[in-house]
């Protein structure tokens, strides 16, 4: 072997590139973790709102609506009821033939 041979292989040998994505610092990657921990619950909550909300324009969900109305107004000693409940929530509520009444009796 020559010797520009043999010290062109230890060069070699001593000489490490490393051309890989650059090290991250732990605070920038805490940073983006947590970044992304925030995005993805306000995501989820977004999604679970939307849910929310449609669930409430179906029939199920303003029989829901209604009942919890209702059992809130019982225990102050109000009653409430009504023929029809309809329409699309939150735009607009149509409720038919509502009658309020109390322990006196009805009023409205």
């Amino acid at each position: 072997m020559a010797p520009e041979e043999s010290s062109k292989i230890s060069l070699e040998k001593n000489l490490k590139l490393d051309f890989g994505a650059p090290k991250k610092s732990p605070s920038k990657s805490k940073l983006r973790r947590i970044i992304k921990f925030f995005g993805f619950s306000l995501l989820f909550l977004l999604i679970v709102l939307v849910g929310a909300v449609l669930w409430l324009r179906t029939d199920s969900g303003l029989n829901f609506l209604a009942k919890k109305a209702l059992s809130g107004l019982s225990e102050k000693g109000l009653t409430l009821s009504w023929t029809s409940l309809e329409g699309p929530i939150p735009e607009k509520l149509i409720i038919q033939g509502l009658v309020a009444s109390d322990k006196l009796g009805r009023f409205a």
